[in-house]
């Protein structure tokens, strides 16, 4: 028995010791692309704040369309549903859960948005290659939308809590 613990040991300690750095380095996702690629010329640069707008228009149910007008409005009795469902019921009722999955979306959705809001104004302040002008414009597009998605968050606080 002390010689299998003896030699679990070792074989434990050899494996850390001769690790290979290529696991612990992880590939950049192939769906992305990195800054230095992005915000290389004016088209690209406006292509990642396209992303943001894209994103606000192409789900229906996102917190910009549906779910941050319809939901909060069937709270206060001026919408009503003929569907029905557990997360719906729940504003319907008032009596909102932290298990609410259009919650989840109503507060995941906006932070996801500044996430990306922020990194184009930072790949902007960064990059060398776009003009001066189209980096104004589109720094000032991405600081405006960021303002929105948090004054979103800000106003729905009540409703939400």
């Amino acid at each position: 028995m002390k010689r299998i613990i003896i030699y679990g040991l070792l074989i434990g300690s050899l494996s850390v010791f001769t690790g290979c750095k290529k696991y612990v380095e992880v590939d950049p996702p192939r769906t992305s692309l990195n800054d230095e690629l992005v915000f290389t010329d004016d088209k690209t640069a406006e292509s990642s704040l396209v992303g943001i707008y894209s994103t606000l228009n192409a789900y229906s149910s996102s917190f910009a369309n549906t779910q941050g007008n319809f939901y909060p409005s069937m709270s206060s009795d001026d919408l009503q549903s003929s569907t029905s469902s557990t997360d719906a019921d729940e504003f319907k009722e008032n009596k909102l859960t932290s298990s609410n999955r259009i919650i989840s979306g109503l507060w995941s959705q906006p932070y996801s948005l500044i996430y990306h809001a922020n990194a184009v104004i930072e790949g902007l302040s960064q990059s060398k290659t776009v003009s001066a002008a189209k980096s104004a414009q589109l720094t000032g597009e991405a600081k405006f939308l960021r303002a929105f998605f948090y004054f979103y968050l800000v106003n729905n606080i009540e409703v939400i809590k």
